[in-house]
């Protein structure tokens, strides 16, 4: 997601009014996106894949 924040706020919102009635898988490996969603979606999981 490369938007402003104003911007980035809405797309997750989009993707969680999507995640009502969808399954949505959202990786990143950017630690504030991650936040922005958990602000948005506080129940959302969250899987972290570890190195190799």
């Amino acid at each position: 997601m490369n938007f402003d924040p104003g911007r980035a706020v809405s797309v997750a919102e989009a993707i969680a009014e999507t995640a009502e009635h969808h399954q949505v898988l959202f990786m990143t490996c950017h630690p504030h996106l991650e936040e922005l969603v958990r602000s948005v979606v506080p129940e959302a999981q969250v899987l972290r894949l570890e190195r190799i």
